[in-house]
């Protein structure tokens, strides 16, 4: 950086020294003021969310009509990028997770791209999604969870709907 004041200094003459300095310090009051007046995005790091199963209540003349007990009632808020892991507590009846999708017509928090969809995690029971990271603050997803009880893992599937809100994307 001083090579380049100096090499300007030179260009410029002695006798212009005073002026450019004063231009110099103009230029670097204008830019930092701009920089500073910026609005900013702040962005939240990414957060993993652990929403727990604790029960369960399977509808068998409307399995549609099914009915889950999420330990965030079923209400999450998120911000994009965040990770939301869907656990099966234990002693909640649950056998098993079949399908967790976004219903017709609403926001599809996750992708794309494909693989942030809710995906099972190996052979634990866990499903696991990623927030989009450029869906818009204030999105609303209602889902579908769908599963399978532990004593009869043949009857069903039962379904439950819960949703996911984005958090407003904080400026300062």
């Amino acid at each position: 950086m001083t090579k380049i004041i100096k090499s300007i200094l030179v260009f410029h003459g002695v006798n212009n020294n005073l002026v450019f300095v004063r231009n110099f310090f103009v230029l670097i009051i204008f830019l930092y003021w701009g920089i500073i007046n910026q609005p900013k995005i702040f962005i939240m790091p990414q957060q993993n969310y652990v929403i727990t199963i604790t029960a369960s209540t399977p509808n068998v003349s409307d399995p549609a009509n099914s009915s889950l007990t999420l330990d965030d009632n079923g209400n999450t808020n998120a911000d994009p990028g965040d990770q939301i892991t869907w656990r099966i507590g234990r002693g909640s009846g649950i056998g098993r997770i079949s399908a967790i999708t976004a219903d017709s017509g609403s926001t599809d928090v996750f992708g794309p791209p494909a693989a942030n969809e809710p995906a099972p995690q190996g052979s634990s029971g866990n499903w696991k999604g990623t927030i989009n990271s450029a869906i818009a603050g204030n999105s609303i997803e209602n889902y579908t969870i769908t599963w399978y009880t532990d004593d009869n893992p043949e009857q069903g599937p039962y379904s439950c709907d819960p949703r996911i809100t984005i958090n407003p994307r904080q400026t300062v």
